[in-house]
């Protein structure tokens, strides 16, 4: 991925924008939650079809997005630190790479790794939590 290790990105469009230049696939999600709203959000032809709409429901406020990670995404991972001290002491560890403010005020770290690599893991040792998808 490019090269942003010190962007934070912020609004709806530039979201959108890092994800076509990613090449990252992305579902419709609710707003107040992480369901998806569409039920076959998993079947990559209708994900495809789907990205356009997607992105103009999200720009507008309809919704919000999931990235899919995995090979959908060409071995996009993403580690979800679940507070700002874990996500400052962990951003050291990482070559460059883009950092995302989530609506929530929380950081994720993009990253890519060879597909099959990594699976959904949880971290939890003493006050450090991150999710790894």
């Amino acid at each position: 991925m490019k090269d942003d290790s010190e962007k934070v990105r912020n609004s709806r469009s530039e979201t959108i924008a890092f994800a076509v230049e990613n090449g990252i696939q992305w579902i419709r999600i609710h707003k107040d939650s992480k369901a998806a709203m569409d039920k076959e959000w998993n079947i990559p032809e209708f994900c495809k079809q789907n990205q356009k709409v997607w992105a103009e429901d999200f720009i507008d406020g309809k919704c919000n997005l999931g990235f899919k990670c995995g090979s959908a995404s060409g071995g996009l991972v993403v580690i979800d630190p679940d507070n700002e001290k874990t996500w400052r002491k962990l951003k050291g560890y990482f070559p460059a790479t883009t950092v995302v403010k989530t609506g929530s005020g929380k950081f994720h770290i993009y990253l890519r790794v060879p597909t099959g690599l990594v699976s959904t893991h949880r971290i939890h040792n003493g006050n450090v939590e991150i999710d790894l998808q």
